[in-house]
């Protein structure tokens, strides 16, 4: 990484612990923390030890993370700015310090952040990708659901069991996508981690439709930039902000760091287990 860089990435971390200043694009807050929420797993913390090093040897992979959403609020974008949390901060900030986080870790490849202030809309985030040079386009967003759904939680007394079903990460793939395999392996492997981590997997999506492939919280679905974007694509969707038990675990930079550290594990086990495939004579489709 150039001198650049690492000042840049510096810069962006020391911003990220100052303060705080979705959900896809298409649809959709410490006292206690809850124990269904997130089981702390000390292994989990040092992301230098617990990353694969296999990967040292060979050429770096690049992986372009963009932030979920954008910043302006544009007339043509439906909730373009994604979801507000239920204490009213806007979902792409969220996204912003996960981006940040992740973009400071790896272990073999290299991550390139496009964060919400770019204001690249999600129509132009596959060739975004593919300009940059990607190998694997990931997206980070924070979660929401029905305003329906919202509604009949928010009536009643408010405890973290009433909100337990409205809780928790998911990853998406599309079956459609060109590497239709790779994302979804890509998808699972990023689950497993975030699950192996401590991180509560969401089943929410599932009760009302969403095609669940893994009880790791991994969903297949038709969305824009998984099935446009050319070479393996996920979305991760790192806890659900309009839970205001979760909102308040997920606005922790030790939290963020964590979830941070798990999505990098995910990619550099992919990684590894790439080469070895291909090593074994094993080709991408």
């Amino acid at each position: 990484m150039s001198l650049r860089r690492s000042l840049e990435m510096l810069i962006l971390g020391t911003a990220a612990a100052v303060g705080l200043s979705s959900s896809s694009a298409e649809e959709w807050q410490h006292e206690e923390i809850p124990f269904f929420i997130y089981e702390r797993k000390e292994s989990s913390i040092d992301s230098d030890k617990s990353l694969p090093s296999k990967l040292e040897e060979s050429v770096q992979k690049k992986v372009v993370v963009f932030a979920g959403h954008i910043t302006k609020s544009l007339s043509k974008m439906k909730n373009g700015r994604g979801a507000i949390s239920a204490s009213g901060i806007k979902e792409y900030e969220f996204n912003n310090r996960i981006v940040e986080q992740l973009c400071i870790r790896g272990s073999g490849f290299y991550c390139e952040p496009v964060l919400s202030g770019k204001n690249i809309i999600f129509q132009e985030r596959p060739e975004v990708a593919s300009k940059l040079g990607a190998d694997i386009y990931l997206e980070v967003h924070h979660d929401s659901a029905r305003s329906r759904d919202l509604d009949s939680l928010r009536k009643g007394p408010q405890t973290p069991d009433r909100w337990k079903n409205l809780s928790g990460f998911s990853v998406w793939f599309c079956s459609r996508n060109a590497c239709a395999k790779e994302s979804e392996r890509l998808a699972l492997t990023i689950a497993e981690r975030l699950a192996n981590d401590g991180f509560k997997p969401n089943h929410y999506h599932a009760t009302i439709g969403k095609k669940m492939i893994s009880k790791n919280g991994v969903y297949d679905a038709d969305l824009y930039v998984l099935r446009e974007t050319r070479i393996p694509a996920v979305i991760v969707e790192a806890g659900v902000i309009t839970n205001p038990f979760e909102e308040r675990v997920l606005k922790e930079k030790g939290t963020q760091e964590r979830l941070a550290n798990a999505i990098a594990g995910g990619l550099a086990t992919y990684f590894t287990q790439e080469k070895e495939y291909q090593q074994n004579g094993y080709q991408q489709k």
